[in-house]
């Protein structure tokens, strides 16, 4: 089908045009849009039909004079299966999770620091204490789930590495959040976990890498 609309690549050139300029309220509001358009159009996909494009560059979406993206060379795709798509699901909602246990767990850190008396210091080592092992009970499921896709892993690496792929592909944290086994939320960096992983499913290579394009 013929699609009319601007490829992403193209896109800052056409709102310079415009006179939209990078860093304005403007640009700010097209890039919300267009993000949330393409986390629909990834999300309908693979929690739809199981469809996934393994190639979504920018000269690849396509923006339509109504904001929404369209996606084309669909050269790059997988299937997945309906206990592919549950296991996926299972593992956003555990992430997510994760990440607001984290949050949690930052914010004891902080409250126990500014503690004044030493009954105060004894209830807030307990908070800590608490969302600490939430926060490791949480790394374990993450574990599990990953393992669960037939993910591999080279001999002597941690098993949070696991835990931490899927914080690197599925997550919202910023790249100074320390992950689980303190693996480097920088996907190109020495000690990033995906260096870590030995075999993974097919599907997951192109899931990964459409993530890691889209981020």
């Amino acid at each position: 089908d013929y699609i009319d609309g601007k490829p992403l690549s193209r896109l800052r050139d056409e709102m310079n045009k415009q006179g939209i300029l990078p860093g304005s309220p403007e640009a700010k509001f097209a890039a919300q849009r267009l993000l949330t358009s393409l986390t629909e159009a990834f999300a309908r996909m693979i929690f739809g039909p199981g469809f996934i494009h393994g190639d979504p560059h920018p000269g690849n979406i396509f923006v339509l004079d109504n904001g929404q993206t369209a996606l084309i060379d669909c050269g790059q795709v997988k299937q997945l299966t309906f206990d592919q798509q549950r296991r996926l699901a299972e593992l956003i909602i555990l992430v997510s999770e994760w990440e607001n246990i984290y949050v949690e767990r930052t914010a004891a850190e902080r409250a126990l620091e500014q503690a004044t008396e030493d009954t105060d210091r004894s209830a807030r080592e307990g908070l800590l204490a608490n969302v600490t092992a939430r926060l490791q009970a949480k790394v374990a499921e993450m574990n599990a789930a990953v393992r669960g896709f037939g993910v591999e892993l080279f001999d002597g690496t941690p098993e949070e590495a696991m835990a931490a792929c899927a914080v690197v592909l599925f997550g919202n944290s910023r790249n100074d959040t320390v992950l689980p086994g303190g693996f480097s939320g920088l996907e190109l960096a020495p000690d990033s976990p995906i260096r870590r992983v030995r075999s993974f499913p097919q599907e997951l290579v192109l899931l990964g890498r459409a993530t890691v394009l889209i981020k």
